[in-house]
């Protein structure tokens, strides 16, 4: 394998799906303890996603929101994450 996961191996994965249901976005932020990347992808499939994106393994996956107050919040975290993706509701 040379140090990296095979398709068919079940890790932590966590993914992005996109879908429209009445003309309105919905992302789904996934993360899975122990998936195949199949199993990831027919998820999405289940969920009617039409464009799905695979993102770092589960143990990299965090999560920040802003609460009713406005306040940030987020889960505890052990280790810093270099990546993120943002979602703005625009409506």
């Amino acid at each position: 394998m040379n140090g990296t996961l095979q398709y068919t191996e079940a890790t932590g994965r966590t993914g992005l799906g996109f879908k429209v249901v009445n003309n309105i976005w919905q992302v789904y932020l996934v993360v899975h303890k122990n998936e195949t990347l199949k199993q990831l992808r027919n998820y999405f499939i289940k969920q009617d996603c039409f464009e799905a994106v695979l993102l770092d393994g589960g143990g990299s996956s965090g999560i920040q929101l802003k609460n009713s107050a406005g306040t940030m919040v987020k889960n505890a975290q052990t280790r810093y994450i270099y990546n993120m993706v943002k979602l703005i509701n625009i409506t």
